[in-house]
């Protein structure tokens, strides 16, 4: 990479440098076109281009013109919904707020919406799943009956088997 130079006060990328930046692989019109964007940018004779144009050694100026630019009242889109026009400053915190209303939002719907799964999945099992402590129950009246049925059984066979012996 070629080093910058610095003349009156203004830092300068030597023209071949500015060149080698280009895709290599772009057609012939895109490679035009990029040229002369590069070296409209980069144009040390451009207006917009030169920020120090005392020599010092500093930018103090231009930062102090960027910080006004920025507390400025400036025209914004009406569809954001945030103001049609106030500091960029402003427009940033106003910005910032709105997506941190629309995160805590997005957060209790998900917070509703898990709530609402576990609730249905709980439903659903209770419904359709086994209750232990149903089927406990079920399992021991099953077995004192089964129990009472069984001496109904041996008693019957021992009064038909006295009868039988009687006679």
């Amino acid at each position: 990479m070629a080093p910058l130079t610095r003349a009156a006060g203004k830092f300068r990328i030597p023209h071949a440098t500015r060149r080698s930046r280009r895709s290599s692989c772009g057609s012939a019109a895109s490679e035009r076109a990029s040229v002369k964007r590069t070296t409209r940018e980069s144009d040390p004779a451009n207006p917009a281009y030169t920020y120090n144009t005392t020599g010092s050694a500093s930018y103090t100026g231009r930062i102090q013109e960027l910080v006004g630019e920025i507390s400025a009242t400036q025209s914004f889109d009406p569809s954001a919904g945030l103001g049609s026009s106030s500091s960029l400053a402003d427009y940033a915190n106003a910005s910032v707020s709105w997506l941190q209303g629309e995160n805590q939002q997005a957060s209790d719907s998900s917070s509703y919406q898990n709530a609402l799964a576990t609730q249905a999945t709980s439903a659903l099992s209770n419904a359709t799943g086994v209750n232990l402590d149903a089927e406990m129950t079920n399992m021991l009246n099953l077995e004192n009956s089964y129990a009472s049925t069984a001496k109904l059984l041996t008693t019957v066979t021992s009064m038909f088997s006295a009868v039988l012996d009687a006679a």
